[in-house]
């Protein structure tokens, strides 16, 4: 059976392998409604307005220096942080009057969240960051 072009590179997009080898070493090819199904499943929800998650892995034990210009915040006169490990414990909490760039300690391996917060016109916008995927050094 043969899969659109436009099939192909969704499923690629998504990291779907085509085909794959038996464990004779014969090739065998997805079929398309198999792909489709799986594409259809991996999509990402829709984002809300404002929401914004972005994912940043980074070495054990270092500082961790993190540019936020390139999510274009809404000025405003405060903005409160939050970093929370992965059994939802408060690590640090902050409030910044600049927010360009957040300069977080060095932290051991696992999995945490950061949460910006800000109040504008009185409405809060939350920001947030899962910080996944810390890994070790490679040697």
């Amino acid at each position: 059976m043969q899969i659109s072009d436009s099939l192909k590179q969704k499923a690629e997009k998504c990291g779907i392998a085509l085909s794959h080898y038996d464990i004779d070493g014969h090739l065998i090819f997805a079929d398309e409604k198999t792909v489709s199904t799986f594409v259809d499943l991996l999509q990402p929800p829709p984002k809300a307005k404002g929401q914004f998650d972005d994912v940043l892995a980074a070495f054990e034990n270092e500082p961790i220096d993190y540019r936020l210009n390139r999510l274009d915040l809404p000025p405003s006169v405060e903005y409160r942080y939050q970093l929370i490990d992965e059994s939802n414990a408060i690590l640090l909490e902050k409030t910044l009057s600049n927010l360009s760039a957040l300069s977080l300690p060095p932290l051991p391996f696992g999995y945490y969240q950061l949460s910006i917060f800000l109040i504008l016109n009185s409405t809060l916008f939350v920001y947030l960051f899962p910080l996944k995927q810390r890994f070790n050094h490679p040697y």
